[in-house]
């Protein structure tokens, strides 16, 4: 009986190793599969590196952002389902009222640039920055 214990005890060490052996090799696959490579790029695709997009980093620096305002939609004070409908509403009444000013800044531009086109532009432009800013709510709204 000693014998069959020492044999198997023997085996499982084997399978042991061999598990951590490959183990140490896929994670060594893993990171070299996310380190850059610069050595065999081009000219050009060393001049983008700067600009490239790797949607798990971006997933890593956002996460926690997501999810904290994930929870912060659920507290009681954020409103029900009425207050979280006229939210949606309201963003899109915004880009319909952008919709009309550029159509009457297009109808105007034939002609100079007058102190009303300039308000209108500006009035634009305010319309734009209050429904960029509510965007995101919007989208998370929608899921």
């Amino acid at each position: 009986m000693s014998q069959y214990i020492q044999q198997n005890a023997s085996l499982v060490k084997y399978i042991g190793t061999i598990l951590i052996r490959v183990s140490v090799i896929m994670i060594a696959s893993g990171v070299l599969i996310f380190v850059d490579d610069t050595r065999n790029m081009s000219i050009a695709a060393q001049m983008s590196q700067a600009y490239r997009y790797s949607l798990p980093e971006w997933e890593s620096r956002n996460i926690g952002a997501k999810w904290f305002f994930k929870l912060g939609l659920l507290a009681p004070w954020n409103g029900d389902k009425a207050d979280k409908k006229r939210m949606i509403s309201y963003y899109f009444s915004l880009a319909e009222q952008e919709e009309a000013l550029v159509g009457k800044i297009a109808k105007n531009f034939e002609s100079q640039l007058s102190g009303e086109n300039l308000a209108m532009v500006e009035e634009k432009a305010k319309l734009s920055e209050k429904r960029l800013s509510k965007r995101d709510l919007v989208e998370e709204l929608l899921e």
